[in-house]
């Protein structure tokens, strides 16, 4: 398990649960004043995702436009089936998937799905190596349908 935050007008805290060693999920980087927090793909030590790996990531970030954080509450339990390739230009799981380099590095399609929580929104990913086993990808299943989410509070 990795987990790690970041601020810097957008709060990003995100916790990755992986069948590999993976790197912290939040890059900063500042220049000339400005700062930006990117939230980026499991990886190993060698920058490489295993093939045959699997990941579930829950990310939570603050200051997202209002557009973005409307979500109808989800029911549990979840279901792996329920999970799609994402439609947000600027979704936390694709940001760096997005690069010229995801697919030298082995960096598998992630899957994700935006639910809330108490009302705040959460974005859940997932990411499954080409190589991983039925056994990996079952734990994986089990661990996303196991997941409670408190009631959702009203959007006012």
């Amino acid at each position: 398990m990795e987990s790690s935050e970041q601020e810097l007008g957008l709060a990003a805290v995100e916790v990755t649960i992986a069948s590999f060693d993976a790197q912290p999920g939040i890059e900063v980087s500042s220049s000339g004043g400005t700062g930006n927090v990117r939230v980026v793909p499991p990886v190993d030590r060698a920058g490489r995702f295993p093939a045959a790996g699997v990941a579930f990531r829950v990310v939570y970030e603050s200051g997202l436009p209002s557009s973005v954080l409307r979500t109808r509450a989800a029911r549990t339990p979840l279901s792996l089936a329920s999970f799609k390739p994402s439609s947000l230009p600027n979704s936390p799981s694709y940001i760096s998937e997005t690069s010229g380099n995801a697919q030298g590095r082995g960096i598998p399609r992630s899957l994700m799905r935006v639910v809330s929580a108490d009302g705040k929104p959460f974005t859940l990913v997932v990411w499954i190596g080409p190589g991983a086993s039925h056994r990996e990808r079952a734990a994986l299943a089990l661990m996303i349908e196991s997941l409670s989410l408190p009631k959702p509070l009203p959007f006012i």
